[in-house]
């Protein structure tokens, strides 16, 4: 899990030095990451942050929404780094879904931006019944705040359960 995590750094560190990503128009921005969300099983999508809002994305419903409001872009704006949200549910399609969010200075502009992926948690699913089924283990994993992203068996935890902050605090 950590290696996808990683990934998505790595990812997102390497486009915040595109020029087609971080000063091309929004489609030649959005052809770029299409290319490499087709190369990363992990993302579900892909976008560039601009004054808060959405200007380039691999999914066109995406662009234009503001995002100054979500609290998981509000904490990454504070930390001003690279982080990875809580689970969120996302409010263009509903989705549950998890952000990497890199901000960035642009080099030729020398404005703020922000790179962002949201993470496939089927992947993480299928990490987890991978490693699951090779080690015969029961695999669980959260967010900081309990919500279950993925686990193994599936059928043993029911869906987007949380688990208690007592159980938490004693695999911490």
């Amino acid at each position: 899990f950590q290696d996808t995590i990683d990934d998505a750094h790595t990812v997102l560190d390497l486009l915040s030095r595109v020029p087609q990503v971080t000063n091309g128009d929004p489609e030649t921005c959005a052809n770029f990451l299409r290319g490499v969300a087709a190369s990363h099983k992990w993302a579900r999508a892909f976008g560039r942050i601009d004054d808060n809002k959405v200007v380039c994305s691999t999914k066109p419903e995406t662009i234009g929404f503001d995002v100054s409001a979500r609290p998981w872009f509000q904490a990454a704006q504070r930390n001003g780094e690279f982080s990875v949200s809580d689970f969120v549910l996302n409010q263009i399609n509903g989705s549950p879904s998890t952000f990497a969010i890199l901000f960035y200075r642009n080099g030729l502009t020398g404005q703020m931006q922000a790179l962002v992926a949201s993470l496939d948690l089927a992947w993480f699913d299928r990490l987890a019944a991978t490693f699951g089924e090779k080690q015969h283990a029961l695999v669980l994993l959260t967010d900081r705040t309990g919500v279950i992203l993925a686990r193994y068996p599936l059928s043993a935890i029911s869906g987007n359960a949380r688990v208690s902050k007592q159980l938490l605090s004693e695999f911490s």
